[in-house]
């Protein structure tokens, strides 16, 4: 079905991705390979790994783990080593033994010490004291490493190749504890034969963690990008009129160029609108209404935040009044660059180049609200 809510997560439901499967699937196969997934917010990211993962699995051709870093991101407004290092450790173990051993894993991120004292009690001769306390920065590394080289062990000898899928790996810039990037590709460099990695993000974020520091590829010895774009005019359309067909309802052409025209080519914004108008019995109009107001309401509160981060004293009431008030002044379009103005304005704060880039990025992923072109 391809009007489902959330990620596709079957080859079949996967449009128009053909050749980014191809590609995707000649890489992961490889030994010491990294291949990366850019693109738009709904572009299809996760939908193309997951339908990938999932068709090479039940081949048998390979066997995966896959985490999305943004569980961590919205539960904890930050990501911790401790919490990536559990969810890893959790799936290997069910990889290998298809249970957990919780105990274990618990103790495994702690050390401790045992002192014996002796006591001026006779009947009590020594006194055992135990220290508990958490591993260091390097006993952390140490671990991650070892996890690797454990289940590369492991999947040489039951000769299996796994794929490690990092979804939104743009949020393992800010994870406290480990660098995991640099590490991977340290012991890439000499191990690790029989494990393949996934990253997809932020296409502007992911992108910039890489030229910041191009060492983090080094140890890779075969690397792909596979940046995905809108779909075509002609691709979207059949999307559109092949979804509503599958819901038992009679595609209209006309109807979905323009649906087209207003959207654009993005398979997440189509889908959202295709469900929006089945549930308004085919209402085009409603569907329509309803899929721009969502987009406005996520833009919202994307500004909301954007502005929460990058100004020094947030009174955050205040923003969202003056974000929403600026947002309805916009029913009937507003240009990209008055847009930005107004949002500085509300910022009150002389915002940085790398903010401005932020700003476009954020844009970006809502083309249609504005008049012009963003970043023309």
């Amino acid at each position: 079905m391809l009007f489902k809510s959330g990620p596709k997560k079957q080859l079949n439901e996967l449009y128009g991705r053909r050749k980014e499967f191809r590609n995707m699937r000649k890489t992961i196969t490889k030994p010491r390979s990294l291949t990366v997934i850019y693109g738009q917010k709904y572009i299809g990211k996760t939908s193309l790994i997951l339908s990938t993962l999932n068709t090479l699995s039940n081949n048998k051709e390979i066997n995966q783990i896959f985490i999305d870093m943004e569980r961590f991101n919205v539960q904890k407004g930050k990501v911790y080593y401790s919490d990536f290092a559990s969810l890893l450790n959790r799936k290997i173990t069910m990889l290998k033994w298809g249970r957990l051993t919780p105990v274990v894993n618990a103790v495994k991120r702690m050390e401790f010490t045992v002192s014996v004292r002796p006591q001026a009690n006779h009947l009590t001769p020594v006194d055992f004291g135990f220290e508990f306390r958490m591993k260091t920065a390097e006993g952390r590394e140490s671990d991650f490493v070892d996890m690797l080289e454990n289940l590369n062990q492991w999947a040489e000898k039951k000769g299996k190749r796994v794929v490690i899928a990092i979804d939104n790996a743009h949020h393992l810039k800010n994870m406290k504890g480990v660098n995991v990037l640099k590490t991977i590709s340290y012991i890439s460099d000499t191990t690790l034969d029989n494990i393949s990695f996934v990253l997809t993000g932020s296409e502007p974020k992911l992108k910039k963690i890489f030229s910041d520091d191009p060492t983090l590829l080094k140890g890779l010895r075969y690397t792909s990008e596979i940046e995905l774009n809108p779909l075509d005019k002609d691709t979207a359309i059949s999307y559109l009129k092949d979804g509503f067909k599958d819901q038992g309802f009679v595609p209209n052409n006309k109807l979905a160029e323009k649906v087209y025209e207003k959207l654009g080519g993005n398979p997440g914004w189509l889908t959202l609108y295709g469900i929006n108008t089945i549930m308004n019995d085919g209402n085009s109009t409603k569907g329509l209404k309803k899929t721009i107001e969502y987009a406005k309401t996520q833009f919202t509160q994307e500004i909301i935040d954007f502005v929460s981060s990058t100004t020094p004293v947030v009174n955050l009431s205040k923003i969202k009044k003056e974000t929403m008030k600026f947002v309805r002044s916009c029913e009937k379009g507003c240009k990209s660059e008055d847009v930005k103005k107004a949002i500085f304005k509300i910022a009150k704060n002389k915002l940085n180049e790398d903010d401005e880039q932020e700003l476009t990025n954020i844009m970006l992923n809502y083309p249609f609200l504005f008049e012009d072109e963003v970043g023309e």
